[in-house]
């Protein structure tokens, strides 16, 4: 899994979007648009079947390039809590210190779209790349708020990596009560899946709150205030983009980590050479 960009002023963030001016705001309405508008009808009706809440999760990362593991993981976390959509939110410019070469956030944006064309119900946002400078998650989650309807139910997608950090975000604390989590498991080095619940739950209790306790069939972890956290044990793909940059560097093939049109892209354009 590609860590999300992290860091406040003096610790690691997750940053994946933040505030815009309002001009911004339209142009990511546009990139975030559900299907919340009414068809025009010449027939008189008394009232209006109302549609079902949206489920839409929210993925972000450097992707640094996109690679299969990140569409496999977004699929699976769709199809295992019934996601209407989900939103690959490519950072802009990490605030933390990254290691290694970041491409443009044009060109990370553009692999995006071409890993994801096939996939209707996953869509590239640019609501980060659309502001300058560091943001964070809890302005990414105020800025979907105020764009989708009130009754949206939001989706974070996570490594575990990155949650096991979660207290050094920004006004962590306010994230539980904005969005669901859904925390994805990651290959260990042998390849099989990182065991997520003795993890997770010895976390949260100790960092984030004691009121929390897991279900009965052991796949999350409720709250009586704040939202669920998921544990969502994904198929392991020992993949990373740092991998990637490093085989391109060396002249390897990546065509069996990466989308066709993307490895394509790479070769074009020259990136991580």
């Amino acid at each position: 899994m590609t860590n999300l960009c992290q860091r406040p002023p003096a610790k690691r963030v997750a940053c994946i979007s933040g505030h815009r001016p309002e001009s911004q705001k339209r142009v990511s309405a546009s990139n975030v648009a559900v299907g919340t508008g009414r068809k025009a009808s010449g027939l008189k009706t008394t009232h209006q079947t109302k549609k079902p809440a949206q489920k839409i999760g929210l993925f972000g990362g450097t992707f640094n390039p996109i690679h299969l593991g990140h569409v496999q993981v977004a699929q699976e976390a769709m199809h295992l809590h019934n996601l209407d959509k989900v939103f690959v939110i490519p950072c802009a410019l990490p605030p933390h210190k990254f290691h290694g070469t970041l491409s443009s956030a044009k060109d990370r944006i553009e692999m995006a779209r071409l890993a994801l064309k096939d996939l209707s119900s996953i869509t590239v946002s640019t609501m980060e790349t659309d502001r300058p400078g560091p943001s964070y998650t809890v302005d990414t989650l105020e800025a979907f708020n105020e764009i989708l309807p009130p009754d949206t139910a939001l989706f974070f997608l996570v490594g575990v990596d990155a949650f096991l950090e979660i207290h050094t975000w920004k006004t962590f604390e306010r994230l539980f009560d904005m969005t669901a989590f859904v925390v994805m498991s990651r290959p260990k080095q042998d390849g099989t899946p990182l065991s997520l619940t003795p993890l997770v739950v010895n976390y949260v209790h100790r960092l984030i709150s004691e009121a929390y306790k897991l279900t009965s069939d052991g796949q999350a972890m409720a709250h009586p205030e704040k939202k669920t956290i998921y544990l969502s044990q994904v198929t392991p793909i020992p993949i990373a983009s740092s991998q990637i940059r490093d085989k391109v560097r060396l002249g390897k093939p990546i065509h069996d980590w990466v989308n066709p049109a993307v490895s394509d892209y790479i070769e074009k354009k020259g990136l991580y050479r």
